[in-house]
């Protein structure tokens, strides 16, 4: 309301402003303080929403330094030569003086008292008489391979039949053999697991395989060859029969010459 005469406000007017002025700014409530009302301010992502931001977690993998990675690389055994397991021709290639047949062919062994490494036995040898030695020989029998001594033969024996030695199994009938091989008594009374053609190295598996061989008189001897039938053994030699040499201009007597 204006002052008719100054064009004011009246003092009525200016003194109700300012009341209200006052009761705007005074704290709400009373008696504890009037605290005000906490106020909740929601978050407002960058496109003016309210909805809640949910930061997803760090999935990059953790970078690994190169050089603190773990050696985990396995070096290469090597057995030297003449050692325990290393491969021999003979006896003298080993230092225990004893190579054995293995199924990964003739390998060096060592002696021992009592213990041997897995996969081995501790065996006397039967040729050392009158001393007893004993080595180390592998648990399976080499069946077929050459040898000159039981030792050569893990579990088994070494027998000669048809003028061969060689390793095998004892047995008591023809079931307790491998296919393709019989048991037959050699020496007085034992039985042993031989290949039914009587040779070991000809017999089921082996055809065509050919060996040389030779026929001899009192001529000469001529050369040629056997081959092998897994079934049946060997063949008889092809060689010609030597003879007395006659002018027809073959090596009758096959010495090299001819008339």
């Amino acid at each position: 309301m204006k002052n008719e005469k100054s064009g004011l406000p009246s003092s009525g007017y200016v003194m109700s402003t300012v009341v209200l002025a006052l009761y705007l700014l005074s704290p709400a409530g009373c008696g504890d303080g009037g605290n005000q009302p906490d106020l909740y301010i929601p978050d407002v992502n960058d496109n003016g929403s309210t909805e809640e931001v949910v930061t997803p977690p760090d999935t990059t993998p953790e970078q690994i330094d190169e050089d603190s990675r773990e050696d985990t690389a396995v070096e290469d055994s090597f057995i030297e030569p003449g050692e325990f397991g290393s491969p021999c021709k003979g006896n003298e290639d080993c230092y225990s003086n004893f190579c054995v047949a293995s199924n990964l062919g003739p390998i060096c062994t060592m002696t021992c008292t009592s213990d041997c490494p897995v996969g081995f036995s501790c065996r006397s040898v039967a040729n050392t008489a009158p001393d007893v030695i004993f080595i180390c020989v592998p648990d399976s029998t080499p069946v077929c391979d050459a040898c000159t001594v039981d030792g050569q033969c893990g579990d088994g024996r070494c027998v000669t039949y048809n003028d061969a030695s060689f390793c095998t199994t004892p047995c008591v009938d023809s079931n307790g053999c491998q296919e393709g091989f019989d048991c037959v008594v050699i020496g007085e009374t034992d039985k042993f697991c031989v290949p039914l053609t009587g040779a070991c190295d000809c017999r089921t598996g082996m055809d065509g395989v050919v060996k040389p061989c030779s026929v001899t008189t009192e001529q000469g001897s001529c050369s040629g060859l056997k081959t092998c039938s897994g079934t049946t053994g060997w063949s008889a030699c092809n060689a010609p029969v030597p003879v007395e040499e006659t002018c027809n201009g073959l090596d009758d007597d096959c010495n090299g010459g001819s008339r």
